[in-house]
């Protein structure tokens, strides 16, 4: 079970900057709730709604993962998922073995994406597009954890997101490990 809580902006900064590329994105005025599983955290931007995660490998039906969140933008429901942009975030801890692919034999139009930072996290990954749709991988390791993000941008259409806007941004910073 999740659990919502009020924040202003990330990390209470009114300022603060993220460089991608030679691009410099303010995220310091990202407003939104915290939203907590029992293992991360993150924050929930204003436009964006948290949506339960079912845990696929639990014994129970409708057992939410804990490791998990997914917030999806300008939409309310599982609905919105197809259609609107998401970004799922999912956290592995250290002991957790992890399935890794070969994204050129996944998906299509793979690019690698040049590495970036936010907070503590180094973040490295790739876009591509799966079953037609535009989507960014992203992942954050270290040895006692790895963070896995995918964002499905949904280039092209009236609401889109991605990963040099501010929200996504702020989400991405604001991880936070909740054990």
């Amino acid at each position: 079970m999740f659990s919502i809580s009020a924040a202003l902006g990330v990390a209470g900064c009114s300022s603060e900057k993220v460089q991608i590329d030679s691009e410099e994105i303010d995220i310091g005025n990202v407003a939104g709730e915290s939203v907590e599983t029992e293992e991360i955290s993150a924050l929930c931007p204003e436009g964006w709604t948290s949506i339960a995660v079912q845990d696929a490998t639990a014994e129970e039906p409708d057992t939410e993962a804990t490791n998990e969140l997914r917030f999806v933008k300008g939409g309310s429901d599982q609905e919105a998922l197809l259609t609107n942009p998401y970004i799922n975030i999912v956290y592995y801890g250290p002991d957790q073995e992890i399935m890794q692919v070969d994204p050129n034999e996944w998906y299509d139009n793979v690019e690698n994406l040049q590495s970036f930072t936010t907070g503590e996290y180094e973040w490295n990954g790739y876009s591509g597009t799966s079953l037609g749709v535009p989507f960014v991988y992203l992942y954050s390791e270290t040895d006692s954890y790895t963070l896995k993000v995918w964002l499905y941008t949904r280039e092209g259409s009236e609401l889109s997101a991605s990963i040099t806007d501010a929200d996504v941004l702020a989400i991405l910073k604001s991880i936070a490990f909740t054990e």
